[in-house]
Parts: C-alpha cells; structure tokens; sequence
C-alpha cells in the first residue's frame, strides 16, 4: 500500500514538474525570439526615425534585454512557486507550440501562416517584433555581436552523401512556369526619397519553398526585384514582411548547408553565380530530399516531415517548413531536459538493458 502510495505521489509530483517545465519553455522560447529579432528591429526602428536625435544602439538593446529579463524571471519564478495541486483527470498528450509564437502570433502555434498586423507601431514595439534568421543564437556568440550579415550556421551530416554530381540531377516535376533569368534590381524610390531595392508597400510573398529558393538566387521577374538574397529589412515596408523574409533565409540556410555538408554542391557561390536556373532548382530538390530525410521508398522520414507527401515537396510552403523546424527544435529541448522518475517496485522491477 505505501508503494503504490509513493508511486502516486510521484507521477503526480512528475506531471506537476512537466507543467511548470512547460511554462518555463514558453518563457525561454519568448525571450528567444525577442533575441533573435533584436538585430533586424532596432536597425528597422532606427531607418524609420525621422526626428529626434540619433539612438545608441547599444542602449536600445541593453535596456530591451533588461526588460525582458525581468519579465521571464518573475513569470518563471511565478510558476515554480506555485502551490501543489491536485492530480489532473487523463488527457491527451499535449502539444509542444513552436517557438516564439506565444510572443508573435496570437493565433494558434499550428497555423503555417505566420502574419502580423500591419500599421505603425512604436520604436519598443518595432524592436520585439520580428524574428531574424536562427544562426543569430549560438553558445558562442551573443546576438548584440552577430554582424549585419552573419555566416551561416553549417549543419551536422544526417545522411550519407550523394553518389550524383549537380550535373547529373533532374528538377523536380513542377508547374509550368516562364522561363527564368537572374533578375538585375532596379532602384525604387520611396515617398521619403530614399531608394530602395524593393517598391514601397510591396508584400513579402508567401509562396512554396521551391519558389521561394528560386526567388532568393534568381530575382522576381514580375515584381523587377533582383534576388531575395540581396534584401535587407530596410528594403521592406511592414514588419509582418520582415518577419516572412526572416523565416525565409532562415529555411534557404539550412537547406544551402545540407547542399553543401552533403556534397551536392561546394560552395554557396556555386548558387549565387555559376549554376544555371535548372542546376539551381535540382540543388534544391536534392537538398529538399536530404533535409527531410526521404528514404528508399520515396516517404519522408525526418520528424516533422513524416506526413509530407513526395508530391507535395515542390508545392510546400517555407513557412510550414519554418514551422516545422521550430517545433524540431522545441521538441528536441524538451526531451533532453524531460526529468526521469521510474518508481520501482518488487513487481516492477528495473530494466538494466
């Protein structure tokens, strides 16, 4: 009777701890993002002041990060405070939302749509607003020392390289499209009179990663825009369009080093000038396939991924794919730091294989 007792207390004392556990990763995955975006919002506050006297940087961020700081102490604290309570009812398993959506988003962690309301805000609230590529964070280097163009973060090989030179892959079968020509940027001139590599108002598509990675080496030919790549915040009007370009170079990076950890490519420069618009697209099918794991069969094996259909790689969104990196990386942050408590008992008795 008493080791059932005990047994009782701690599954009970364990899911107490997963809850509070939780609730600390929500904080930890808001302060986050608050990081990740300080770079792109306090240079976007600082090129739409027009008055006023020139803002130190290193303050904004000194007194944004003490802020923030405060705010996740005292709610952490909150809730490893709080009193025990009584064993809750059976449920499902509960879900892991993605990262900083509790601060950006007030919809639901699952919607693949990441959108932002649109409109003036203030310079605090443009500097906590958007999200900035996921390099920024490293164990290394702090955000505040990230440079303006940050090297890209190289990923661990996760499968054996390919046999097939660039030469040899095949694109994808995908949707009739014109014929596609790397895109020399105009200048656009904004009703401020600063020129800019982008119209003023233009939105920030959302369209597949397939697109998206074309787009980013090659321009958009409709839109007279030269390649995304060249884009800075500063290029874009509405904070919900930084945002989408932010997931999107963050999506285009780890796809560019699986091309590169896996042999498919030696170096981004091979995308950026020499390849041609059919090799840049079957880089990024091979890349595409490597990152989310296809196996033998042509099924999706990578977590996150497993219910992606092979026909629908060409038509996937990068912000689904953004998403699912996101909740990759929650999940993998929770099982390392999820508390064992195996209770035993002489009809239990412990697994030593």
């Amino acid at each position: 009777m008493d080791t059932a007792s005990t047994a009782d207390q701690l599954k009970h004392q364990q899911q107490v701890l997963s809850v509070s556990l939780d609730r600390v990763h929500r904080r930890l995955d808001a302060l986050e993002q608050c990081m990740e975006s300080m770079p792109d919002r306090i240079c976007h506050a600082l090129q739409q002041q027009q008055t006023g006297h020139p803002l130190d940087g290193a303050a904004i961020f000194n007194v944004v990060v003490q802020a923030i700081s405060a705010s996740v102490l005292q709610s952490v604290t909150t809730a490893l405070h709080q009193p025990p309570v009584a064993p809750p009812a059976p449920r499902p398993a509960q879900t892991h939302h993605s990262i900083g959506s509790v601060l950006t988003t007030p919809h639901d962690d699952d919607d693949d749509s990441p959108i932002e309301q649109n409109g003036p805000a203030s310079t605090t609230t443009a500097l906590l607003y958007n999200a900035v590529p996921m390099h920024h964070l490293s164990t290394t280097s702090p955000p505040h020392v990230a440079a303006s163009s940050p090297p890209l973060r190289r990923l661990p090989a996760l499968f054996e390289p390919p046999t097939r030179s660039v030469g040899s892959l095949t694109p994808r079968a995908s949707p009739p499209s014109p014929a596609h020509h790397r895109v020399v940027g105009k200048e656009f001139v904004w009703p401020d009179g600063t020129k800019r590599r982008a119209p003023h108002a233009w939105q920030f598509p959302i369209n597949s990663c397939r697109d998206m990675w074309r787009c980013w080496f090659w321009g958009d030919a409709d839109a007279e825009i030269g390649p995304y790549r060249l884009l800075k915040s500063r290029d874009v009007t509405y904070t919900n369009c930084v945002k989408n370009m932010s997931n999107a170079r963050v999506v285009i990076h780890h796809l560019v080093h699986t091309a590169i950890d896996h042999g498919v490519i030696d170096s981004i420069d091979a995308l950026e000038s020499t390849l041609s618009c059919a090799d840049c697209v079957a880089v990024f099918d091979r890349a595409f396939d490597l990152y989310a794991g296809k196996g033998v069969d042509g099924q999706y094996t990578r977590e996150g991924f497993e219910r992606l259909r092979p026909e629908e790689a060409a038509t996937v969104k990068y912000s689904s794919v953004y998403e699912r990196q996101r909740k990759r990386r929650r999940h993998d942050a929770t099982t390392t730091q999820q508390p064992s408590h195996h209770p035993q008992s002489e009809n239990h008795p412990p697994n030593l294989t």
